[in-house]
């Protein structure tokens, strides 16, 4: 997996399989841009299931090239330990650190 960070430090880009069955790679994918995003180890981090049910997100993005849709067609966008994350169906994941504090974050009790 590819990840690279943005100039200015307040960007990471990972990519994934977007045609992998079931949301494996899709995890790994967002935990690694996480990671590198923030310098927060993988393991220390909280589990992403309390703020994303990735294996819906991967359905979903490959839903799309199964009804004839390209690729780009679809973003899915979450807020995860105060970064923005974004899921394109191409299988690209962007990370942001800050962003709007206003929108739902992921707190370490659940959903």
């Amino acid at each position: 997996m590819e990840i690279s960070p943005n100039s200015d430090g307040t960007r990471t880009i990972a990519e994934f399989d977007s045609r992998n069955e079931g949301g494996d790679a899709l995890t790994v994918g967002i935990v690694d841009a996480l990671s590198a995003a923030t310098g927060v180890d993988p393991l220390e981090m909280e589990p992403l299931h309390y703020a994303v049910d990735v294996d819906a997100v991967a359905t979903l993005i490959r839903s799309q090239a199964t009804n004839g849709r390209r690729d780009d067609d679809i973003t899915v966008s979450i807020r995860i330990d105060g970064c923005d994350v974004t899921i394109e169906g191409d299988g690209r994941i962007e990370v942001t650190e800050g962003g709007n504090d206003g929108d739902h974050q992921s707190d370490g009790n659940g959903p």
